[in-house]
């Protein structure tokens, strides 16, 4: 086994000096913990991990004529190390405790056939146009890819899921117009055979985006019926709910020298219950010289993601019922004040969570953000008898007759980036409005640079103290204080 390990590995880096793409991070911090007690090297168990790419490759073929076919495809051999799980091929290195995984990834990018201005590919429908989406994001952390390997932290918009369902099939594309069709079905037994019962057929169009004067618009819609999901050896293998659901996408826009306009929708009718239901997201956008406003409106957009505990590119969702927010925004730096305002609501039908900030830069490198707030709902009037589904969305009692508390919150941040350091210190503090509630408060500070040591950023923090007065057993109190150095290639 040793042997065989070796040669691999041999063959691995042989093949890496041809097509190298080698990258990873690892980091060392020493310091400690302001709540557990812990001290010394606290972060080197959840900071030193290796995510390389031991070889990579693309690979394209197109063939002559005018009518020609191509492909394209990529290919990786991956070997991560780390902490963290690697989902369905996590193990054990002899001797040690850390997690390991090897993989090796194919992606068939293209496949398709074309001429002059048209193309035919064999891959499949695209998805389904999505072209509302909210201007507030929310963080994803502690993720993992499609292939079990662990992904850096992505921010997602606001964004309502609307059913649509691929079925095998092709997309064709004539002038920048998309015409999709899939389809797979089941007739074994003539006896039972149900059309509805055991079929998927999905339909696909979008627009290119027209462009008139300064005036653009885009159309796109979508249909998919599905029982079947797909094919095992030839027996059908049924989906675990039916889908039934047609959606219309569509967006507009202007822009001139002084000003810029947008609106967009996703709207979606689901036929698959007892009752037809109903979902769409729209957005708006203006800016005229220095005046911004934005706007959105979601009848159950995802608003938070975490996770599932060993489960590959898989979350449990946070959705929030009838989702209205505006913000406006007014960058003073127009008239030579450097000062930059926004003030907003999010969820103006729910909790009414009023916010304002200000970036100031009245020094070259030095920027001031101070944040306040007041929430006139901060429970959401979430009662009593309020339930959650599995994927987290809540089902909010709209009138329980209880009396409604608010929040009022502040902060404030401070960056100055210098050539050879970067600091940054922040505060934050929130209080409910209700007898015998405490201030929840919370700091940060850190300074870090990469020019003392080159190919190394060495950084000193104190993070996560985000209750420092002991308000909530859910947060974190003191943080942590932590020397690190953080080696990347």
């Amino acid at each position: 086994m040793k042997r065989t390990l070796a040669i691999l590995l041999i063959a691995v880096l042989a093949a890496g000096s041809v097509f190298a793409a080698f990258s990873g991070e690892a980091s060392l911090g020493f310091g400690g913990n302001l709540d557990n007690g812990n001290y010394g090297f606290i972060d080197s168990g959840a900071k030193v991990s290796v995510d390389v790419d031991l070889a990579t490759a693309d690979a394209e073929a197109i063939a002559e004529g005018d009518v020609y076919a191509g492909i394209k495809a990529t290919f990786g051999l991956k070997l991560y190390t780390g902490e963290e799980k690697v989902a369905e091929t996590d193990g054990d290195y002899p001797g040690s405790d850390t997690k390991w995984g090897v993989g090796f990834m194919s992606d068939i990018e293209e496949a398709y056939v074309a001429g002059q201005n048209w193309k035919v590919s064999i891959l499949g429908l695209n998805d389904a146009p999505n072209y509302a989406k909210g201007f507030q994001t929310y963080t994803v952390e502690d993720g993992v890819d499609k292939w079990g390997f662990s992904r850096a932290d992505f921010d997602e918009n606001y964004n309502t899921e609307l059913p649509f369902k691929k079925a095998t099939g092709v997309q064709v594309t004539v002038y920048d117009y998309d015409f999709g069709v899939g389809l797979i079905g089941d007739y074994a037994d003539e006896d039972t055979w149900k059309f509805d019962e055991n079929i998927s057929v999905a339909a696909l169009f979008e627009t290119p985006e027209y462009d008139i004067n300064g005036l653009t618009f885009q159309l796109g819609t979508v249909y998919s019926y599905q029982t079947i999901e797909k094919f095992d050896s030839g027996a059908p293998v049924y989906a675990a709910s039916k889908t039934n659901a047609w959606n219309v996408s569509g967006k507009v826009g202007f822009a001139n020298d002084t000003l810029s306009a947008s609106a967009a929708t996703d709207v979606s009718l689901n036929f698959a219950g007892k009752d037809v239901s109903f979902d769409a997201d729209v957005v708006a956008n203006f800016v005229y010289d220095f005046v911004s406003v934005d706007a959105y409106y979601g009848t159950n957009p995802v608003v938070g993601k975490k996770p599932e505990a060993g489960e590959v590119d898989s979350y449990k969702k946070t959705r929030s019922e009838d989702m209205l927010s505006a913000q406006v925004g007014i960058d003073l730096n127009s008239f030579n004040v450097p000062v930059d305002l926004t003030i907003g609501v999010n969820d103006i039908i729910a909790t009414q969570e009023i916010k304002a900030s200000a970036d100031l830069t009245f020094v070259e490198g030095l920027k001031l953000t101070v944040k306040g707030g007041y929430t006139i709902d901060a429970d959401g009037r979430i009662g009593t008898d309020a339930t959650a589904t599995a994927d987290g969305q809540k089902t909010i009692a709209k009138d329980d007759g209880r009396k409604y508390v608010g929040k009022w919150s502040a902060g404030a941040d401070v960056e100055y980036d210098m050539d050879i350091m970067k600091i940054t210190a922040g505060v934050s503090a929130e209080q409910r409005i209700e007898d015998g509630a405490k201030v929840k408060l919370g700091a940060n500070a850190a300074v870090e640079t990469s020019s003392l040591i080159p190919g190394a950023t060495l950084k000193f923090a104190w993070a996560d103290a985000d209750d420092l007065l002991d308000m909530s057993a859910d947060d974190t109190n003191y943080g942590k204080i932590t020397a690190s150095c953080k080696i990347t290639f």
